[in-house]
């Protein structure tokens, strides 16, 4: 108003549409963050809130809400921002321990079918003639 007095309920206050009533509107609302966002969490949050139709887990809110209680807001923001930076190091770690243990049973598996080598066929063939002679 005239005296600066800002109005709570004017806040997210949008103007109705003009004209056809059934027309669709789209509003568009940017979050402006007190220091800027690292480049993973960037990434990792809508990577984490894809499969789940853009939303987070209430996992993921529950988490950085519990450390920004614990630890304060400065502390508890960057404790969350290393959580979700060391995601995709865990993946990979998970994806490589995956494939070395599907390797590992494969070479197993290789090792019970294996034929006789070379050395034990001719030691056999050796002791066969020795026998004849005799």
């Amino acid at each position: 108003d005239e005296k600066y007095n800002f109005d709570q309920t004017t806040l997210h206050q949008e103007l109705p549409l003009q004209g056809d009533s059934l027309a669709v509107k789209y509003v568009a609302k940017k979050f402006v963050y007190l220091n800027p966002q690292p480049q993973t969490v960037r990434i990792m949050l809508p990577l984490i809130a894809l499969p789940f139709g853009g939303k987070l887990p209430r996992q993921f809110i529950t988490l950085q809400n519990t450390l920004i209680e614990k630890y304060g807001l400065e502390a508890g923001d960057i404790y969350f921002q290393k959580i979700v930076s060391m995601i995709p190091f865990g993946l990979l770690l998970l994806i490589g321990s995956l494939v070395s243990s599907a390797v590992q049973k494969g070479m197993k598996k290789d090792e019970g079918k294996k034929p006789e080598s070379s050395d034990q066929k001719g030691t056999k063939q050796k002791k066969t003639k020795s026998k004849k002679k005799d």
